[in-house]
C-alpha cells in the first residue's frame, strides 16, 4: 500500500478519525475521503495479505494516520480497497505532505518492491460528503467498528440529473425515517479521479444475515416509500443513471491499521494474534536445532 505518489492510506472517522481528547462529542462522518484501490495478480493474494500487513505495522510505527483496509467480497474479487479520511482538502495536503517522512528509507523501498510483485494495477479518488444524501451519518462511528463488512452502491448519474437523483434520495431517507431504522449510511460524492456523476453510498454491515432481513422486509419499504414514489423512480431510472452496482467488501484487520479505541470496541477482530508457527522438532540424530516456521 502506497501513498507517496497517491496519498494511500485509509479511513480515519467514515472508517477511523481519532477522536479529539477535548471532544465529548462522537466523531461525525469525514468531509473528504481517499479511496485508492490495488488490483491483486492472479495467485498473488496470500502474498498480497502479507505485503500490506507489513506496510500496515510501517505505517503504525511511524505515526502515519489510521487506515482501514477491506477486500472485494463480490465484483472484482482481485480488489483490495483502502480508505483514508480527512476534515478538509486542505488537512489531505498536510497530510501528503507528512506522509512523505515515512515513505522513504530501506524498509519502505524493500516494501514497496515487495507491493509491485503482487499488484497488478491501482487507482485513487477523492469523494466529499453529502450529509444532505446520507442516513443518519452520526451514528456511523457507533456501529462501525462492530461491522465486518461494507456494502458499497455506485452510481453514475447523467450530467444534468443530479436534482432527480438527491430527489430519490431524500424519498429514500423519508422510508426509513417512517421504517424507524438505526443502521446509518453515508453518501459521498467523487470530485477527483474518476468521470462526473459519480456517487458511492457506505452502509456498514455487521453479518449476512442483515441482508435476509432487508430481502424480508422489502414489503414494508415499499409501503413507506410509497407506490406512487416507488413507481416514478423505477420508471426514470434509466433517464438519470448510466450505471448501478453494489458490492460488499469484507474489512481486513491485519491490513488496517485503526486507532486504540477503535479497536477497543472488539479486540479480537481488530487486533488479532499472530501465532508463529513452528517447524515440527527433527530427528535426534540432527544436529541443527528445529527451524522456526514463518509468520503466515
Amino acid at each position: 500500500m502506497k501513498r507517496i505518489s497517491c496519498l494511500l492510506l485509509a479511513m480515519c472517522a467514515v472508517l477511523l478519525a481519532p477522536v479529539c481528547a477535548a471532544a465529548q462529542t462522537p466523531p461525525q462522518s469525514p468531509r473528504v475521503i481517499w479511496i485508492y484501490r490495488e488490483d491483486t495478480r492472479p495467485g498473488r493474494g496470500t502474498a498480497h495479505v502479507r505485503v500490506e500487513r507489513e506496510f500496515a505495522q510501517h505505517w503504525a510505527k511511524s505515526k502515519v494516520d489510521p487506515f482501514l483496509a477491506m477486500e472485494a467480497v463480490s465484483g472484482n474479487a482481485a480488489e483490495v480497497m483502502f480508505l483514508s479520511s480527512y476534515d478538509s482538502l486542505a488537512a489531505m495536503e498536510k497530510e501528503f505532505q507528512a506522509f512523505g517522512k515515512a515513505a522513504n528509507g530501506p524498509e519502505y523501498e524493500a516494501l514497496e518492491r515487495r507491493e509491485a510483485e503482487v499488484v497488478s494495477s491501482v487507482r485513487s479518488m477523492v469523494a466529499v460528503l453529502r450529509a444532505d444524501l446520507s442516513y443518519k451519518p452520526e451514528r456511523l462511528m457507533s456501529v462501525l467498528p462492530q461491522s465486518r463488512y461494507f456494502n458499497i452502491e455506485t452510481f453514475r448519474v447523467r450530467l444534468g440529473r443530479e436534482t432527480d437523483f438527491a430527489a430519490g434520495a431524500k424519498l429514500f431517507q423519508q422510508a426509513f425515517e417512517k421504517l424507524k431504522r438505526e443502521q446509518p449510511y453515508v453518501m459521498y460524492q467523487v470530485i477527483r479521479g474518476a468521470p462526473d456523476g459519480i456517487y458511492m453510498l457506505f452502509s456498514p454491515i455487521r453479518s449476512f444475515k442483515e441482508f435476509d432481513d432487508e430481502y424480508a422486509s422489502q414489503g414494508a419499504f415499499l409501503q413507506a416509500m410509497g407506490e406512487d414514489n416507488m413507481s416514478n423512480l423505477m420508471k426514470s431510472t434509466g433517464d438519470v443513471f448510466i450505471s448501478m452496482e453494489s458490492n460488499v467488501y469484507s474489512f481486513n484487520p491485519s491490513m488496517s491499521n485503526v486507532p486504540k479505541d477503535f479497536a477497543a470496541v472488539d479486540p479480537q477482530f481488530w487486533t488479532p494474534q499472530i501465532i508463529v508457527k513452528r517447524a515440527p522438532a527433527g530427528k535426534r540424530t540432527s544436529a541443527k536445532p528445529a527451524a522456526e516456521g514463518k509468520i503466515p
